[in-house]
């Protein structure tokens, strides 16, 4: 087993068609930089393996990657996955003293950062051992083989640390087994029409996911401006999206500055959004399949449910924001205590790490060792 095995072995790794996009603009659809294509992308991974090689980098070794996303970066997660390096990502906005206690915990053998990562990096205290690049790197190595280790459904996979709510680090574990349930239950329940065009979406965490089923990805993580926007309206035929992966208010910045835009699918999740924006969305596009996601960065999906449904039952309460959420998902169980929501399945992720607090407010397991997450 190894989380990044289905993508590897699939034949559109190795296709013409376009995989990522970090779109700014229509000038970007054609920068190297910002746009590949999957055969592009599986070269650029083998690359990323070769440099990993060069820095001595080995099976459950662990790297820290500190950059903004990319095409190059992702090159970089698959690669990594691929050998068996454990991949650690902390938020740049962490306080310097907590980042440099998980640094010292975990130990990252490489650190992959950009300018901007560097100067925030520049605060810690050396430390011997480890190697500083660049995801840009990758592309001085020959691409090649293509590394795909064995790994144990319990082998950690991804290591994420957030500030939480109460300041303390929180850190959750996706190994190699959580990686690719969740995966699964998402592609059950994301059920694009056509993987021929791309999926216009806000969220990163979803660009692994099209990678794995072949669909391409326009990514605009932050650039959110109406003039970019609006470009939207003459991509080429090569470009052209058929779906939406969006939080509410960029899909009323879509709605106020597109005209052109033929869709299939819309998922909405990221936030409760006004029943007028949900009810222009389908007004606009009254033959897709618009979809309102819950969930949560430590459970994702929850529920799914239609967006009409959730329109005709909000109002039936006089709500002016969508608020009925439906039915779990199969792959969900749920339980209320003490007035809230807890659930439990093989995509809910396990115990915080380093938050003791964080694991008694939401977490705990029952006699059947069973981890439920508030």
């Amino acid at each position: 087993m190894n989380c990044i095995a289905e993508y590897l072995n699939n034949n559109h790794a190795y296709s013409d068609k376009t995989a990522i996009v970090f779109f700014d603009g229509l000038d970007s659809l054609t920068d190297k930089h910002r746009s590949v294509s999957f055969n592009e992308l599986t070269k650029k991974v083998s690359m990323a393996q070769r440099c990993y090689g060069q820095y001595k980098l080995s099976k459950g070794d662990t790297i820290l990657l500190f950059e903004k996303p990319t095409p190059d970066l992702y090159a970089c997660i698959i690669g990594a996955l691929g050998m068996g390096l454990k991949i650690l990502l902390i938020e740049p906005w962490m306080p310097s003293y907590k980042f440099q206690e998980i640094f010292k915990k975990y130990k990252p053998k490489a650190v992959v950062a950009g300018f901007l990562g560097k100067l925030i990096l520049k605060n810690l205290k050396k430390i011997e051992g480890v190697s500083y690049f660049s995801s840009g790197e990758i592309n001085d190595f020959e691409s090649g083989n293509i590394t795909i280790e064995k790994m144990s459904k319990d082998d950690e996979g991804i290591i994420s640390f957030t500030s939480g709510t109460t300041g303390e680090p929180k850190g959750v574990c996706r190994n190699h087994g959580y990686l690719i349930d969740q995966r699964s239950v998402l592609k059950k329940y994301l059920k694009y029409k056509n993987l021929e065009k791309l999926d216009l979406t806000v969220f990163t965490n979803l660009v692994m996911l099209n990678l794995i089923l072949g669909k391409g990805s326009l990514v605009l993580d932050s650039s959110w401006k109406s003039s970019i926007v609006k470009q939207l309206d003459s991509l080429p035929d090569r470009f052209e999206i058929d779906s939406l992966a969006t939080a509410p208010k960029f899909l009323e910045i879509v709605l106020d500055n597109t005209k052109k835009l033929k869709l299939d699918n819309v998922h909405v999740g990221g936030a409760l959004g006004d029943i007028h924006l949900y009810e222009k969305a389908i007004k606009r596009w009254p033959h897709a399949e618009i979809h309102h996601v819950y969930g949560s960065t430590e459970a994702e999906p929850v529920a799914f449910c239609d967006m009409k449904q959730a329109i005709a039952k909000s109002k039936n309460k006089d709500f002016f924001q969508t608020l009925f959420l439906g039915q779990p998902i199969e792959e969900i169980k749920i339980k209320s205590k003490n007035n809230s929501l807890w659930v439990s399945g093989k995509h809910v992720s396990p115990m915080y790490l380093g938050n003791e607090t964080a694991n008694r407010n939401n977490k705990e397991k029952d006699s059947d060792g069973i981890t439920w997450h508030n």
